[in-house]
């Protein structure tokens, strides 16, 4: 059965409303860095052994981008044998191997959806051939493109939990629906799983990355000026958790997010219009 939630935030003087069920954090939004002038299209993150790992958008190179925590760069990684489509999300496992998310799909036409495994091993090397892919389709699609209110079929986001990967689609009326595939090598159909419908003061917020630590089991989904937080029970869903709202004031368009620890999280914008381009950390809010 496919679970939905609704999420609708007021900000009132009493502070946020959830059907019952949402709380609300501060937040301190810090820059650490500005990267070069040649990266203007960041879209995924990933921290791995205290070193950030970033790819740009479809058009931008095949090439995983490195750099330290405090936004120094550390080097330049070639993949091999594959085109940037459009190269929209990182992940990792608890292995810390290394997952590209070629699967963004603005006009939902893409027959040609794939994720991209990068052996922990071969991060060291300056080029490298994914060691798995995972290509797969969405079964309620059936034109392509479809008309353009069934445009559905984008994701930006995507974590790893249990064997299975998580890809919340993107959306502009701000649903983003669920779908798991397999993490193993092979062609497979995704599984529509959950539903979200994510908004603040009535303005549906599109989902542009998301992360996922397994340590502490915390769900984080970005939008431009917003983050959602679920802190999730074994097996469970979101549509069945508490979400909590944190307000990031400060509106640019925010693509990338992954947690540098179980309190951290680390996010990048695209650079518009000399706007954006940056590193920035995030403290999360600690249980008492």
């Amino acid at each position: 059965m496919i679970k939905k939630v609704y999420v609708f935030f007021l900000f009132l003087s009493f502070g946020c409303c959830f059907l019952g069920s949402c709380q609300k954090e501060s937040s301190v939004l810090t820059t650490i860095a500005s990267f070069p002038g040649d990266l203007n299209e960041l879209s995924g993150i990933v921290e791995i052994e205290d070193k950030l790992y970033l790819v740009e958008d479809g058009k931008n190179g095949a090439a995983i981008w490195v750099f330290h925590t405090d936004g120094t760069f550390s080097g330049k990684i070639q993949v091999k044998g594959f085109e940037n489509k459009d190269w929209e999300a990182l992940t990792k496992d608890d292995e810390g191997n290394l997952y590209i998310g070629d699967f963004g799909n603005n006009d939902s036409n893409r027959k040609d959806l794939h994720i991209l495994k990068i052996d922990k091993k071969d991060l060291q090397q300056t080029e490298v051939v994914p060691s798995q892919i995972t290509s797969f389709n969405y079964p309620e699609q059936k034109h392509f493109p479809p008309k353009k209110k069934k445009k559905s079929f984008d994701a930006e986001a995507f974590i790893i939990k249990g064997d299975s990967f998580w890809l919340f689609t993107k959306n502009k009326n701000g649903s983003s629906y669920i779908y798991q595939i397999p993490n193993k090598s092979g062609s497979f159909q995704a599984t529509l799983t959950d539903t979200l419908e994510l908004s603040v003061k009535d303005k549906p917020v599109m989902i542009t990355d998301a992360a996922f630590n397994t340590t502490t089991q915390t769900l984080v989904v970005l939008g431009h000026s917003v983050l959602f937080k679920w802190q999730l029970k074994t097996n469970q869903l979101p549509s069945e958790g508490i979400v909590s709202t944190i307000k990031l004031h400060h509106t640019s368009q925010k693509e990338g997010v992954c947690f540098g620890d179980n309190e951290t999280l680390f996010l990048v914008d695209e650079r518009v219009k000399n706007k954006g381009g940056n590193l920035y950390q995030l403290k999360l809010k600690t249980k008492p």
